[in-house]
């Protein structure tokens, strides 16, 4: 893992977005590794990325004062068939640029401690839910302890380019990173 220094950003703040998100998520919109595992709508031009920051719920991981990664917070989950979710749960898409993937960098030694901090503010339980032939996803899910709850079928979303399929579903309980506890795993 690099010694980068790690920060998180909000996607926007009252309403301004930092231009390199802007250019983050225009270039992720073009990743053919993020559009083929996230929701992450393809090829967004700058109007497009300035507009889906301020309509997302969502932060930035900084590496060195560089984003690489996203984390969107979705409240309306998509239909789980045969899952026994926990109440309040929300779902999280995350995806990383191409120079932080494989390198730990949202791992559980990296920016994941900072994410996950940041949600156990706002929530008790945050789910993964990962096409089930996204191994990457799901070695990652699994490492920064999300526990599986099962598989279903996820039906396609009013999303241009989204697919469905299979996915796994990992839950991770956000309790536990609240500074009130006093650890952090």
């Amino acid at each position: 893992m690099s010694s980068a220094v790690m920060t998180l950003s909000p996607f926007s703040q009252a309403g301004v977005v930092d231009d390199d998100v802007i250019a983050m998520v225009m270039a992720a919109s073009r990743d053919p590794v993020v559009r083929g595992h996230s929701y992450l709508v393809q090829a967004l031009d700058e109007k497009g990325a300035l507009a889906y920051c301020q309509g997302h719920d969502g932060v930035v991981v900084r590496y060195d004062g560089t984003p690489l990664v996203a984390v969107i917070v979705y409240r309306e989950l998509p239909p789980l068939a045969g899952l026994a979710v926990p109440a309040g749960s929300v779902e999280l898409d995350a995806w990383a640029l191409a120079p932080a993937r494989g390198k730990g960098l949202f791992g559980k030694q990296g920016g994941w401690p900072l994410v996950a901090a940041w949600l156990s503010q706002r929530f008790d339980h945050a789910l993964s839910v990962v096409f089930s032939d996204n191994e990457p996803g799901q070695a990652h899910a699994r490492s920064i302890g999300g526990t599986w709850i099962g598989r279903t079928y996820l039906p396609s979303r009013d999303i241009p380019g989204f697919r469905d399929g299979e996915v796994d579903v990992y839950v991770h309980e956000l309790a536990r990173y609240r500074p009130s506890q006093g650890t952090s795993p």
